[in-house]
């Protein structure tokens, strides 16, 4: 059972529906699939054909730059270590 409603004179904002349909997208599916119709093309030769592509693709995958980044990173977090060991050492003993 309903209040009786009373007349007036500003009109009151129905409810907004939301409507959202979700839509997934794979950034690393996406840079596949470009990969995939950029070397297409090439030709039927061993280098590009098949699980040989497959594999080597992979390996490429993994080793660009990683030796590389991760020993700056490590002689970095290195230094941090000593720097902030330093400072409570001075800061607790002096």
């Amino acid at each position: 059972m309903e209040a009786p409603k009373l007349p007036s004179f500003f009109k009151q904002n129905q409810h907004k529906r939301f409507d959202y349909s979700p839509r997934f997208y794979d950034e690393r599916k996406e840079r596949v699939e470009e990969m995939r119709k950029k070397y297409k093309g090439i030709g039927s030769s061993d280098r590009y054909s098949g699980e040989n592509f497959r594999l080597r693709m992979n390996s490429e995958w993994r080793n660009v730059g990683s030796r590389k980044k991760s020993g700056g990173a490590n002689m970095r977090l290195g230094i941090v270590v000593l720097v902030l060991l330093l400072i409570s050492y001075l800061i607790l003993f002096n």
